[in-house]
């Protein structure tokens, strides 16, 4: 089981538990708190950093676009995905332009497991991508010579690509330090 922890935005108690039932029966070990309005959902993310958000897009007294803006204000790297039954295509466009990751429509539950496991993962990439990017600023690869490869951006955008997940940046740069180390004739010994 893949424990997560989740922010639901949802004024149906029961269409929150039924997506919750859905991705435990799909794996997930579910932490979660269900908000309604916009003082719940600011205070379900003070109260914790959620791995994800999932939102309704009409809720009496409140929007998932409103839940979308305030969300990108306070957990910014916090994939939100909109659970609705009435998002037409140009809705669902506009939340994504807006920084939505994904939608699920209610009538087709079966996706929202899919689509929470791809944003966990893209997630785990762009934080990883983020922490690599931290490093060559600090300039702790640059002696390496890290930061001049022409490869370097190649291969993690190829590999995370094709494997979208955490490891993919951890396996670029152990194909990078081989390949430096080759290029400069000093063969490295690391497993």
């Amino acid at each position: 089981m893949h424990p997560v922890r989740l922010i639901v935005v949802e004024d149906m108690p029961m269409e929150a538990e039924i997506a919750i039932r859905q991705l435990e029966s799909g794996g997930f070990t579910c932490s979660w708190q269900r908000g309604d309005s916009e003082s719940a959902l600011r205070a379900a993310l003070a109260d914790a950093r959620p791995d994800i958000i999932l939102s309704d897009f009409t809720l009496p007294g409140f929007d998932g676009i409103s839940a979308l803006e305030i969300s990108c204000e306070v957990a910014p790297d916090t994939p939100f995905i909109f659970l609705s039954g009435t998002l037409g295509e140009e809705r669902a466009i506009d939340a994504l332009q807006r920084g939505a990751y994904d939608y699920v429509l209610k009538t087709n539950m079966a996706r929202i497991v899919p689509a929470v496991r791809r944003a966990l993962n893209d997630s785990a990439i762009r934080r990883a991508r983020i922490a690599l990017e931290q490093q060559l600023r600090d300039g702790y690869l640059a002696q390496s010579g890290f930061m001049h490869a022409p490869t370097v951006q190649r291969l993690l955008n190829e590999h995370a690509t094709n494997r979208r997940n955490h490891e993919s940046i951890l396996w670029a740069m152990l194909m990078f330090e081989k390949w430096h180390a080759h290029a400069h004739g000093n063969p490295t010994h690391r497993h």
